[in-house]
């Protein structure tokens, strides 16, 4: 059932009409993680190194803060900057020192008068990496403009002691946090490339118990850890642990006990059917049960099912269960998504349920695919109030993660959609969704080239991107296609070519190919000269006002000099 967890990641160019920096977070919660990291300045043998650090503990006028040996070690006193007040400087002392050849982490001392607002980050010591896992980490990479950066990032396995992960590895980042689901998993000790490894909390605590950090003031799942009767504080609470989550006996039975990723899992087993047979029932309780529990991929299930019951699509959490692992029902589905502002909202209390699930799943997990549905009905005014600037936020933030998210932002910046006009990062975020195979960015870019807007003009990279944009079906890459055919753009005049793909892309109902077409016509190039239908196609592509690229009149009067048309009547077609 996944595919609708990710549908909007594989959009098709057909189904998407034009809608018309760093990421910039907006959950409170992430603002409350930052105040729990720190910048850490080290100077050895004349140079500066820089690198962050987070801190375990806190007592009064006291911190306790680990961080990776290498960015402090040579300097007997680091310097230590804190967020809620990054204008003070205060000097740390080393509680303890271990170089890479063992643990590779080192904990320091700050006392003073320290700022307001500081954060202990809680520890997840029970966490087992399967490959994966989303991630932030947290942390101060050497780029001036972006300080305090949370970049995301992907869980990949496990090398020796250390954990392996992608997407973060950013130099500076050393001695930062690496979260997952809101708790500390690791501390970067090492960025190798796009690769970066981490040493777990456990020998993380065992450390910080070496040093005399009292483990029970260290904070674990969010709260300072309490004695239990007759039990070990380091593993009261524990999950269970040693779970095989693609094993169904051991799934369900760990889920039974609690365990919330294996809540979700039991959900999937059951909506496939692979290792079980397919009950949409059992599926849809599980995945509520997991939401429920607070399992990030859970939210965002629940979220998207709650949207299908509100557009009338399913009546029921089982029903919704069974749409989603349809695999003929994806188009439609994908279209819903895309054409939010046109979404007939029939079940309000489903809708009003979809955004808080999807609200927890971009917020409190950080799951591109709730940001980037949350963006969008945010953008559109469905469900929430209607916050172009919000919705472009999300959508930022999802792109970070999800090439399709990056298309959108793109043409959000392409035509001043919640963000001010940018030709040129319009170009490069499309380029870089196009490279990694988005067909929603294809006729978007293509269109670009051809009008030197944010790059230089190339007629042949612009025929390159549209006709891809044309193999997917968008009546728009047809229509423009059809015209650089017409004047010999990019190669030969081809009337035959221009007249097929106007024709096709006119029918579709695209402005560009109506008014190509009604050009020929009137001109009688590649088609016999036809009055009467040089005014239907005129009249039609007027009837829906300015050209969504904004260059209608500088087409008509090229289209004009090329000897293909009178600009009275091109004009009126582009403006409207």
């Amino acid at each position: 059932m996944r595919w609708w967890l990710r549908a909007v990641c594989v959009l098709t160019v057909a189904a998407l009409a034009y809608v018309g920096s760093p990421p910039c977070l907006l959950a409170e919660g992430i603002e409350n993680l930052k105040n729990g990291v720190v910048k850490i300045t080290a100077h050895v043998d004349g140079k500066t190194k820089t690198g962050t650090g987070f801190i375990v503990r806190l007592e009064k006028e006291t911190a306790y803060i680990i961080t990776a040996s290498h960015v402090v070690e040579g300097d007997p006193q680091p310097k230590v900057v804190f967020r809620p007040d990054d204008t003070k400087v205060f000097p740390a002392h080393l509680k303890g020192l271990e170089g890479d050849d063992r643990r590779g982490l080192a904990a320091l001392v700050v006392k003073g008068n320290l700022p307001d607002g500081l954060e202990t980050l809680p520890l997840n010591q029970d966490f087992h990496v399967t490959g994966g896992e989303e991630g932030i980490v947290i942390g101060f990479p050497l780029v001036p403009a972006v300080p305090w950066a949370v970049t995301s990032s992907v869980m990949t396995g496990q090398h020796g002691k250390y954990l392996v992960f992608s997407g973060a590895a950013v130099e500076g980042n050393s001695g930062g946090p690496i979260m997952v689901t809101g708790k500390v998993v690791g501390v970067v000790t090492e960025v190798s490339g796009q690769y970066g490894y981490a040493v777990p909390i456990p020998i993380v605590r065992l450390a910080l118990w070496g040093w005399g950090v009292p483990l029970g003031a260290v904070a674990i799942g969010g709260e300072a850890a309490k004695p239990h009767a007759g039990k070990d504080p380091a593993s009261a609470g524990a999950p269970v642990a040693s779970i095989d989550y693609s094993d169904f006996d051991q799934v369900k039975k760990a889920a039974e006990r609690g365990d919330s990723r294996a809540m979700f899992q039991l959900g999937e087993m059951y909506s496939d059917g692979k290792l079980v047979q397919e009950n949409f029932v059992e599926a849809a309780k599980w995945y509520r049960r997991g939401a429920d529990a607070g399992y990030p991929d859970a939210h965002t299930s629940m979220g998207m099912i709650s949207l299908i019951k509100a557009v009338g699509l399913a009546n029921s959490d089982e029903s919704a269960v069974r749409f989603g692992s349809d695999e003929s029902k994806k188009s439609e589905f994908i279209s819903m998504v895309i054409h939010t502002e046109r979404l007939q909202i029939r079940n309000q209390m489903a809708l009003k349920e979809s955004v808080k699930w999807l609200r927890m799943g971009a917020e409190q997990s950080h799951d591109a695919n709730a940001q980037f549905v949350l963006g969008l009905l945010t953008g559109a005014g469905v469900g929430v109030e209607k916050d172009p600037v919000q919705g472009a936020k999300w959508i930022r933030l999802a792109a970070t993660k999800e090439p399709a998210a990056q298309a959108f932002m793109g043409i959000y910046y392409l035509t001043g959609r919640g963000v001010e006009k940018d030709f040129v990062e319009a170009a490069r975020r499309l380029r870089e969704a196009a490279g990694k195979e988005v067909p929603i960015a294809y006729t978007p870019l293509g269109i670009m080239y051809a009008e030197g807007l944010g790059v230089v003009k190339d007629y042949t990279e612009a025929g390159k991107w549209l006709r891809k944009g044309v193999q997917h079906g968008d009546p728009e890459a047809k229509g423009y296609l059809g015209m650089l055919y017409l004047l010999g753009w990019g190669g030969p005049q081809d009337l035959t070519q221009a007249y097929r793909l106007a024709k096709e892309a006119a029918e579709q109902g695209d402005q560009t190919g109506q008014f190509v077409l009604g050009v020929m016509f009137f001109s009688g190039n590649g088609v016999p000269q036809n009055a009467e239908e040089s005014l239907k196609w005129m009249q039609a592509s007027a009837r829906q006002g300015k050209s969504s690229d904004s260059n209608a009149r500088r087409r008509g009067r090229e289209v004009h000099a090329a000897g293909l048309g009178e600009p009275e009547s091109q004009s009126t077609a582009g403006d409207g």
